[in-house]
Formats: structure tokens, C-alpha cells, sequence
């Protein structure tokens, strides 16, 4: 036993010379005053550097400061682990003085440098009693590492405290929290530097607190902003409070505009709304603006409410993704990057609210669907788009409450029957209207060349509506800009109570506006009993891979090859299983985005059925019911028993069995003839009984 109290003592002498007074805890009972909690048995003084740490205690414990005032040289707080050691000065100290006095005050700092540093699992609590002036001098500068926290729970100052915050390297989420305990306070933000801020109504006995901030000055917030329930934040301030981490708001009114200045938070982080409101006040004509510009891609959910003069600004090239249902009261600014709205998210603009965005800029577009509410025989630009491209949508004298989603796949998904005044309709786009009336209206499209499949001719390009059986010709009203960008408006819309609404780019010419043009060519070639498959893509830009899918009957595809995409490489060639003699080949192209497209397959050697296309008909009935062994695109015409055709139109054909409506209203009994066509001439004939 003697011996171990030997080493004991030898171990406290050593550390003592090292200038160092630590916490022992001998006492028990956590006392600041109470020598036996200390080092050598002597109470710390102005002279000593104090260390509260886990090498005599090794586990999480608290010290209260007495009802007197105490002054060290320094004073650091560091924990083991995940243990925490916290120093309260207690409300029973009511120790305090004006600031720039030298009235003694509840706890004192003498040191250089960081005379107060709080390192990971320390807490400082000023609990001080004090009703004003400041209950700590701090020497120099104040240092809370990352995993360290100061609390500011009383009704004393803290501008000089949050003037001394360190903002060196490690110090980015070291946390200053507010639990004030007045029904109000004013908070010192304007030109400083937190790490990770907090505000909370913790220390209130109501549960409710308001903090208000007012200033000219940026603010830079290296880790979180966390603003917790029972909180009211009001804002005056005139330039941008930058937050580097996430913003948290848990049932929290924030008031971004309440006097004569308009604020901006530049969000780098996420930002997650749960309940509460974020709103402005001013009778002013200010603003509040939230700027999501981080430079990686940002999430936000806001599930309480945006009210007012809130403006969203989105400007992030990595985009911003929607964890919610976003109802946005009064602008949307597009600046820079997409917005993506997952399925079961939508963003809503509100009766009064605005989207702007440059219709020019193809980056910055919305990924899901968009609804604007209350159109009273309005115009309103829908800036909708995906993988990379805005494909805005306008309508014009449009009424209600109308949803827009816009579609990077083919419109034969939507119908295949094509009806007359039309060639063709795109196999890569197409619109979704949701909430349309009976009422008139125009729609007008946009296109590029190349986003919609190749453009060559704005004279024979349509808008197309699909009417429940078949699309429609919806004119051509006017159209703006040239075959490489621009837009075409319909006819007018009347009577389309259909729900949704699908509309899409067509051609009324067979020999322009290719429009489903993915490759710039593909074919098959035959060598040594061995297929390949051969195509060209001049343009791979943000094209990832290439895969070859093969297919027996055209319907179940297997990939049977991936290839990488070399930037100066246009011309793909890949070798088929010498096993596989005929059958159907396709490549889906694979963006860096993800997003995949899937060209017109190609059909090789010999079927062995011999008969790839079969017809049946019902006498007296109405639809035609077509199998086929792959998808493809033909031309169907009816004729009388003289030869004089009733009825011709294109149609696509999809693999397997298929029924498609025979749009004859007014023909008389009788027997006619159904011929159907491929683009190599092969025709199948098929007697129709009336």
C-alpha cells in the first residue's frame, strides 16, 4: 500500500512540474473549491494552467465553479472516448461586469494564446445568475475544438465572447449553443465566425424564447446551424450568412426579413425543415433568400411551411434533390443546376409565385414534376428536363391548377396508333399535363436538334396529343428559333378533359424530323458463320457505356456486352456468341448520370417460323389484334373492293400480342382490305368484314 502511494505522489510531482494543475476528483463530490479534487491537494490560482481530463478520473464527470469569482491562467477541457466533462458556472454566481471593465467577474482567464480552449467531450456551462453586464473575461481568444461545446445559458453578454472565437483549423464544428433564458435576447452574429452555431429554448421555463440579429456584416457558419423547438430566429440583415454544414430546423419560426434589410442564407449543406415556418415580416417590400450553392450535391426537405416573400435560389452545377413535397409561396430562381423531385415529390408554385430561369441555359431544369397553382387563362413556362437538358414546356391561356412532368422515353409507350395529318411522333420525349379543363389553350415545345432526335424541318413539325386512343394532330400555330433550338406552339386545345394529357413532337413528313434518331447509324454484318453488330455515335459526350442486349423473340433481352466509351472513338463493332445465328440486337446507351436509352433494335439471320408478323380480325368488330416478334415501326391502309383507300396511317408495332383500335366511324357493311407495310416494303394483306 505504501508503495502505491509513492508512485501516486511521484506521478503528481512530475505532473506538477510540467505546470499543469489537474482535476483528481478525489473528493467525490464535484466541487471546483474543495482542494481534494485537485492535484497536490491545492486549490488552482491565477498562476495555473488547469487541465479537466480523464487521466485521474477516467470516466464523464461535472465540476461546478463556486458562488465567488475564480481566475486561472489557462483552462483546457478534454475527454477520453465518449465520456464528457462539463464545467458549469452556476446561476447561484451572480458575479458580473460591464464590458471593457476591470471589475472582477464569475470566472477569469490570464493566459496567452487560447486561454480558454474546450477540446472533444468538454462542455462549458455559464449558467451565471447575472441579469447583465459579462460573467466571463476571457483572455485572448476562446478555442472549442471539434466534439467540444460552450453553452450560454444566462442573461449576461456575449458579444466579447463570440469576438474571441478561435477560427483556426479544427475548430469548423466546434459548437457555440444559446439556451438564454429571458423571453427574448438579442444575439451578436453580425461579422463573426462560429463553428457549429445552435439555438435552443432549453433554459426558458416557458419552452418558447426569441433571439433576434441585426447587421451589415457577412457571417460564416463553418459547421451546422442548428435551430431547435420553441425557437423564434428574426432576422434584420442586409448580406449572407454562409453556412458550411447543414441547416437543422425542428418546429422553429424563422423570420428572414423583418425590418428594412433583406437576408440571404447561402446554404453549402443540406437543409432539413421539420414543422415550423420560415417567413419575412417586413412592410418594406424585403426579402429573404435561401441560396442552396454548395459545390457537391444538396438535399432539401422541408416538410413545415415557406410563407411570404421567400425566394429559393438554386445554384449548384451538382444539382439539388428534393426530400419532400416542396410548396414554394413566392419565387423559384433556376440560376444554376437541376432540381430533382423524386416520384411522390413534387414542387408546387403557389397562386402568387414565380419561376425564373433563362429558357437557354439546358443545365437548369426540374427533374420530376412541377404544378402551378391558380392559372386563370394564364401563360406559364414549365422549365421541366432531364438527363441534362431543360425541355421546357409553355402553355398558354391555360386555367387551374396544372401539373407538368416531362418524359425521356419514347411516346409509342403511351400509344402506339398514329392518326391523320401525322408521319411519326418522337420515340425519345414526351409531356405529361396533369389537371387540364374543359377550356381552350395552347401548348408549345420545345426542341433542340439533338436533345429531341434530330430537327431538320420546322415546316412539317407538330404538336402531337395523345386522346385516349390514338395522337393527334395539334398543329403547328407558330414556331420560334431554328432546327437547332427552338419551340413550336399548337393550335388551339379545346374539349381535352382528359387526365393527364400527353403531348409530344411529331412530323407530319415522313422524310423529316427524324426525331427518335439515337445513333447515327447501327448495322449487322456476317463473317466466318460469326454476326457483329456495327454503329456510329459522333456525339459520346457524357455517354458512360455502351451495351449490347440480344434477344431470341425481340422481347426478352439479355446483355451480352458492355463497352466503355473512348471520347474520339465514333465507330463500336461487337462480336456476337458464334451460337447465336439470327435473332434481335439492340445497344443501350448509359449516361454518366445514370440515365439509359435504348435504340431500334436490329433483326439478323433467318426466323426460323418464317412468318415474323401474324393478323387476326373479328368480323364486325373494331380493333385489329397484331403479334409480332419484335417492335417496329409500319404503315397500315384500308381499302374498299375498287382499290380506294379508307383509311391510312403509320402505327408502331410492339413485340408480342397486341390489339389496336381501326378508326373507321362511318363505314358501310362489307369486306375490305387491310395491308400492312415495313420501311423494306414486305407487305401482309388481311381481308376486314364490316
Amino acid at each position: 500500500m505504501a508503495k502505491c502511494v509513492w508512485v501516486l505522489g511521484l506521478l503528481f510531482a512530475v505532473l506538477a512540474a510540467n505546470g499543469q494543475k489537474r482535476w483528481t476528483g478525489i473528493a467525490g463530490n464535484g466541487s471546483w473549491i474543495d482542494p481534494l479534487n485537485w492535484q497536490d491537494g491545492i486549490l488552482p490560482g491565477p498562476d495555473d494552467d488547469v487541465a479537466l481530463d480523464n487521466l485521474y478520473v477516467p470516466f464523464s464527470y461535472i465540476v461546478r465553479l463556486p458562488d465567488f469569482a475564480v481566475k486561472v491562467r489557462t483552462l483546457s477541457l478534454n475527454a477520453i472516448g465518449v465520456n464528457t466533462i462539463t464545467l458549469e458556472l452556476p446561476i447561484s454566481n451572480t458575479i458580473s461586469s460591464p464590458s471593457s471593465s476591470l471589475v472582477e467577474r464569475g470566472f477569469t482567464t490570464i493566459g496567452p494564446g487560447y486561454s480558454l480552449s474546450i477540446g472533444k467531450g468538454g462542455v462549458f456551462v455559464n449558467a451565471s445568475g447575472s441579469g447583465s453586464g459579462y460573467s466571463l473575461r476571457i483572455n485572448d481568444s476562446i478555442r472549442i475544438l471539434n466534439g467540444g461545446k460552450y453553452v450560454h445559458r444566462t442573461r449576461t453578454g456575449h458579444a466579447e465572447i463570440v469576438q474571441q472565437l478561435s477560427r483556426a483549423g479544427g475548430t469548423g464544428s466546434g459548437v457555440f449553443r444559446f439556451e438564454n433564458t429571458d423571453g427574448s435576447s438579442i444575439i451578436s452574429i453580425s461579422g463573426r465566425v462560429f463553428g457549429t452555431l445552435e439555438l435552443s429554448a432549453a433554459g426558458s421555463a416557458s419552452g418558447v424564447t426569441s433571439y433576434m440579429a441585426a447587421g451589415i456584416n457577412k457571417v460564416s457558419i463553418r459547421g451546422d446551424f442548428i435551430v431547435e423547438p420553441g425557437v423564434n430566429f428574426s432576422l434584420n440583415f442586409s448580406d449572407t450568412i454562409t453556412i458550411s454544414g447543414h441547416v437543422k430546423l425542428t418546429n422553429a419560426i424563422v423570420n428572414l426579413a423583418n425590418g428594412n434589410r433583406s437576408s440571404c442564407l447561402w446554404l453549402e449543406g443540406n437543409l432539413y425543415q421539420q414543422g415550423g415556418t420560415i417567413f419575412e415580416s417586413s412592410q418594406l417590400q424585403m426579402t429573404g433568400s435561401l441560396v442552396a450553392g454548395g459545390s457537391d450535391a444538396q438535399v432539401i426537405n422541408c416538410t413545415g411551411r415557406l410563407e411570404d416573400s421567400v425566394v429559393l435560389v438554386i445554384n449548384n452545377d451538382s444539382g439539388v434533390e428534393f426530400g419532400s413535397t416542396i410548396d414554394l409561396p413566392y419565387q423559384l430562381h433556376l440560376k444554376k443546376g437541376r432540381v430533382v423531385a423524386p416520384a411522390g415529390r413534387h414542387v408546387i408554385i403557389g397562386r402568387n409565385a414565380v419561376i425564373r430561369v433563362d429558357s437557354s441555359d439546358d443545365a437548369s431544369y426540374i427533374d420530376g414534376k412541377v404544378t402551378k397553382l391558380g392559372l386563370q387563362s394564364s401563360d406559364f413556362l414549365f422549365p421541366v428536363g432531364k438527363s441534362g437538358r431543360l425541355r421546357w414546356m409553355s402553355l398558354h391561356g391555360i386555367t387551374g391548377d396544372i401539373s407538368v412532368e416531362y418524359f425521356r422515353e419514347s411516346a409509342y409507350t403511351v400509344g402506339g396508333v398514329i392518326g391523320q395529318g401525322l408521319d411519326h411522333i418522337s420515340a425519345t420525349e414526351f409531356w405529361k399535363v396533369e389537371g387540364v379543363g374543359a377550356s381552350s389553350f395552347l401548348s408549345e415545345l420545345s426542341f433542340g436538334n439533338s436533345a429531341s432526335g434530330g430537327v431538320s424541318d420546322l415546316a412539317t413539325l407538330r404538336v402531337a396529343a395523345f386522346n385516349g386512343a390514338q395522337w393527334m394532330d395539334a398543329g403547328n400555330d407558330l414556331t420560334y428559333g431554328n432546327v437547332n433550338r427552338g419551340s413550336v406552339r399548337s393550335t388551339a386545345l379545346g374539349g381535352m378533359s382528359l387526365n393527364p394529357l400527353f403531348l409530344t413532337i411529331a412530323s407530319s413528313s415522313a422524310l423529316a424530323n427524324l426525331l427518335p434518331v439515337l445513333l447515327d447509324r447501327q448495322w449487322m454484318t456476317e463473317s466466318g458463320g460469326q454476326w457483329f453488330h456495327n454503329w456510329k455515335k459522333s456525339d459520346v459526350l457524357n455517354i458512360k457505356t455502351f451495351s449490347l442486349e440480344y434477344a431470341k423473340d425481340g422481347i426478352s433481352y439479355e446483355s451480352i456486352a458492355i463497352l466503355p466509351v473512348t471520347r474520339d472513338q465514333t465507330h463500336y463493332k461487337q462480336a456476337l456468341p458464334g451460337a447465336y445465328k439470327s435473332g434481335f440486337c439492340r445497344i443501350r446507351i448509359c449516361y454518366v448520370n445514370g440515365y439509359c436509352e435504348i435504340a431500334p433494335e436490329l433483326k439478323f439471320g433467318r426466323n426460323e417460323s418464317g412468318d415474323d408478323l401474324e393478323l387476326r380480325h373479328v368480323p364486325g368488330d373494331r380493333w385489329l389484334t397484331i403479334r409480332a416478334d419484335r417492335n417496329q415501326d409500319m404503315i397500315y391502309r384500308i381499302s374498299d373492293c375498287m382499290g380506294a383507300t379508307i383509311e391510312q396511317q403509320r402505327i408502331r408495332v410492339s413485340a408480342g400480342l397486341h390489339r389496336y383500335p381501326l378508326r373507321l366511324l362511318h363505314v358501310r357493311q362489307g369486306i375490305y382490305f387491310l395491308s400492312l407495310f415495313d420501311f423494306k416494303g414486305q407487305r401482309k394483306i388481311l381481308p376486314l368484314v364490316f
